[in-house]
């Protein structure tokens, strides 16, 4: 059996080799849970595009700029949001 991965959203860094070693291990251990076959690295390979919403030669997308906040609303979500990721972390 073939398979093709193909990613979705909130791949749009990696590259096609990275989204491969981190699915197919995840592949293997699943098959492996479920007493079913392995796939091996030959037979499962992987696709990449988030490249295509980039302009060429850059890693960032359309991500506005800091300076595009303008409201004490949504600067006061941010700090907050940023706060629970902190503790989070911690």
């Amino acid at each position: 059996m073939k398979v093709v991965g193909i990613h979705g959203i909130l791949h749009n860094y990696l590259t096609a080799p990275q989204i491969k070693n981190e699915w197919l291990l995840a592949l293997q251990g699943g098959l492996e849970v479920a007493k079913k076959p392995r796939i091996e690295r030959e037979d499962f390979t992987s696709v990449a595009y988030g490249d295509f919403f980039r302009p060429s030669g850059t890693r960032s997308g359309n991500i506005p700029p800091l300076k595009d906040i303008e409201e004490d609303w949504e600067q006061e979500l941010l700090l907050k949001w940023g706060s629970s990721v902190l503790n989070v972390l911690n």
